[in-house]
């Protein structure tokens, strides 16, 4: 008798496990969505940003539209446009990259003028410099004997070589960036518009199928500009213009200022554009650049962990996230900030992700008493399912992405990504522990005579 009712009891709750375990696969779905609902409501009410004549103007005399009309009829074979001299320029700081500087010069002399192209070449022991002359005025490759970082390059060269000469606009490119012909006219469609303070382009991996760490890559970016890269440049919230691929208005470059103290200049500059209401700053996922990946883990570790600190950096110094409301000289309430609530929600859906998928793995050899109403982690089965269901998000988006890209290394790799994604999150809790404790990095002073001192990851010769 006793055993037929511990039967009953036993098939009694069966279904309500099984109810209990679709319930915590329901709700998970509903989290994200209404993550990215959230984010188109913040979209309705979101303040105007001051965009003052002096940052649509372009040259004196004319506006942004006829500039962007100047440019029809005027033809190269490779791009399609030519750009009018001294219009818009392109800056790289480059650090021993002469396996990629080739390659990256070529493709931007197919849309750029080649005076208007300038490189600062920092402390380079290679022949990045030889090569930049044999493409560039031998005035445009800045030669600097000491490691000062590409914050202080980027600075000189604003400073020396584009507002002397007027320039309207200015991208930034990195060594290993390469880019797609139509990039500029597809960029001066959007920086035209007089409240665009910023055009960002799309990123992508060069396809490298034997590394796993460019797959990731692949996919990452995919996952992150396809959905939320769209959803920060319809809200005006992006939180970084990739110092790769960005292409900004002159007059609003010389309204911020480079903090040589930042593990990158691009996440600061963007947050200043942002907190001055210099203008939106919009994502343009028709220009295109790709850029080189890291080829062995401690380049990619290294690599990560200053992008991830470089983001700390900002939150702290900025205060993002806390700054909800915008308020008039009144004190009253006139919109709210969608860069920080964005923030928030994106900080706790890392938070709750990271702490997920380290902490259910433990709790499978620890089972706790954690009762969450019908989300309870009460049993070994309930850990699993919940551990899966982590786990089983990245395979899928993984699939989806190679279908959409035509890549199917991209879902062969994918069981690896989750070691990666174990990385990425102890490298980010690791930022910022770090980050909390300084606002700076420490840098040992035999170093560089610059706290901004960089290393260029490792390099594989593109043809």
């Amino acid at each position: 008798m006793p055993r037929s009712a511990g039967s009953g009891i036993r098939a009694a709750r069966a279904p309500v496990q099984a109810v209990g375990r679709s319930a915590e696969v329901c709700v998970g779905l509903l989290f994200q969505l209404g993550w990215l609902a959230v984010h188109w409501i913040i979209a309705l009410w979101r303040p105007e940003t001051r965009a003052s004549g002096s940052i649509g103007a372009v040259v004196p005399g004319a506006s942004s539209t006829s500039v962007a009309n100047d440019l029809k009829g005027r033809v190269r074979p490779a791009s399609g446009v030519d750009i009018p001299r001294a219009t818009a320029a392109v800056l790289i700081a480059a650090r021993n990259e002469e396996s990629v500087i080739e390659a990256t010069l070529r493709s931007i002399l197919d849309v750029y003028q080649r005076e208007d192209v300038f490189i600062f070449c920092d402390a380079c022991t290679d022949a990045t410099a030889a090569i930049a002359r044999r493409y560039l005025p031998a005035a445009n490759v800045i030669e600097h004997s000491i490691n000062v970082g590409k914050s202080h390059g980027l600075e000189l060269m604003l400073a020396r070589c584009i507002y002397p000469a007027g320039y309207t606009y200015v991208t930034f490119a990195d060594a290993d960036t390469t880019l797609d012909p139509q990039f500029l006219i597809n960029t001066l469609k959007v920086l035209r518009k007089r409240d665009v303070a910023c055009a960002v382009g799309q990123v992508r991996s060069r396809w490298y199928p034997t590394n796993v760490i460019s797959v990731y890559r692949t996919y990452l970016y995919t996952v992150w500009q396809m959905i939320f890269k769209r959803l920060q440049s319809f809200m005006n919230a992006i939180t970084i213009a990739s110092g790769c691929s960005s292409t900004w208005k002159t007059r609003v470059l010389k309204e911020l200022e480079f903090d040589h103290r930042m593990s990158t200049e691009d996440f600061s500059l963007t947050i200043q554009a942002h907190r001055k209401r210099l203008g939106k700053i919009k994502y343009v996922s028709s220009a295109v650049v790709w850029t080189q990946d890291p080829f062995s883990v401690v380049s990619f570790r290294r690599q990560l962990y200053r992008w991830n600190r470089a983001w700390w950096e900002s939150v702290r110094h900025y205060r993002v996230g806390l700054r909800w409301f915008r308020f008039n000289k009144w004190g009253m309430p006139v919109g709210v900030s969608a860069l920080d609530i964005s923030t928030c929600l994106l900080t706790f859906d890392i938070l709750r992700y990271g702490l997920a998928i380290i902490l259910l793995p433990l709790f499978v050899l620890f089972p706790i008493e954690l009762p969450l109403g019908f989300l309870s982690l009460n049993s070994r089965q309930a850990i699993i399912s919940a551990i899966l269901w982590q786990y089983g998000s990245i395979i899928i988006l993984a699939i989806i992405v190679s279908i959409v890209l035509r890549r199917p290394r991209v879902a062969l790799y994918s069981p690896l990504f989750i070691f990666i994604a174990y990385l990425e999150i102890f490298i980010s809790f690791q930022s910022l522990i770090s980050t909390a404790r300084s606002q700076y990095r420490r840098v040992p002073r035999q170093d560089s005579a610059s706290p901004s001192a960089w290393v260029s990851p490792e390099r594989r010769k593109v043809v």
